[in-house]
């Protein structure tokens, strides 16, 4: 599928009704699925800072993007380009994972689990910052408002931050 009708396709989901696209219709709650975890049944807790994937119409048109995100923090930022397609990833390197057991035995203690989400929150924190900065500077150099009004690319972001902006 060529640039046009991907970003046709995606400009017409936006404007659709969002659905839950897993077969049971719904997300899983805790408990629900004692496969909690993506090691089935393996208890992780995990941070991850902003992802963007941004879909470009050539490489000349991304680098502006990409060196700007470079610029705010986001250090793993770059093109990819496989046939005719060209993705910039935004995204850095302030994640956190760490196995806390398997359901029904938790390998760790309280103590140590409120000290992840101590670190988890700084780390939300710096996201936070960073994202910030990001959002700030492409305003500022007004590439959000270029890229709807030139057409060379599209994306679709989802910024959440939860309402007491905390882990737990």
């Amino acid at each position: 599928m060529d640039f046009e009708r991907r970003k046709a396709k995606t400009l017409a989901s936006l404007a659709a009704p969002w659905s839950d696209k897993s077969p049971k219709g719904t997300f899983p709650t805790f408990g629900e699925n004692e496969t909690v975890g993506e090691e089935g049944g393996i208890l992780v807790f995990r941070f991850e800072p902003l992802i963007v994937a941004v879909d470009y119409k050539d490489v000349a048109s991304a680098q502006e993007l990409v060196s700007t995100a470079i610029s705010c923090g986001f250090r793993e930022s770059g093109i990819t380009s496989i046939q005719k397609r060209v993705m910039v990833a935004i995204r850095c390197s302030i994640r956190l994972e760490v196995p806390l057991g398997q359901i029904g035995l938790i390998m760790v203690t309280p103590e140590y689990v409120r000290y992840l989400v101590t670190v988890a929150n700084e780390k939300m924190e710096a996201n936070r910052q960073r994202t910030d900065g990001f959002l700030h500077v492409l305003q500022e150099k007004r590439i959000a408002l270029s890229w709807m009004a030139e057409g060379d690319c599209w994306t679709k972001l989802l910024w959440w931050y939860p309402a007491d902006d905390q882990l737990l």
